[in-house]
């Protein structure tokens, strides 16, 4: 009686098997791949969301920071101007 050596590859269940665990890693790398697209695209609109919440915050203080100055100026100029009427040199 004599025993054949079988080799790895010439069963067909062999290459299904082989088959389907290619087609399962390649099912988790995919599955890996997309969770992390959808986390970097979630991390990129939370940044972008961040960057424009902060300039909808910032532009509106700077501008009335400006406005304030300018109201002052415009405060003391008429005033000066009131206090050089009513004191005329």
């Amino acid at each position: 009686m004599r025993l054949s050596r079988r080799r790895v590859g010439d069963d067909p269940r062999d290459q299904i098997i082989q088959s389907s665990d290619e087609a399962l890693i390649r099912l988790y790398t995919r599955e890996r791949l997309i969770t992390f697209n959808m986390r970097l695209r979630l991390y990129i609109s939370l940044l972008l969301l961040y960057v424009i919440a902060a300039a909808a915050f910032t532009i509106p203080m700077n501008v009335l920071r400006k406005k304030k100055k300018t109201n002052q100026f415009h405060l003391r100029k008429l005033a000066h101007r009131s206090h050089s009427l009513s004191h005329p040199s």
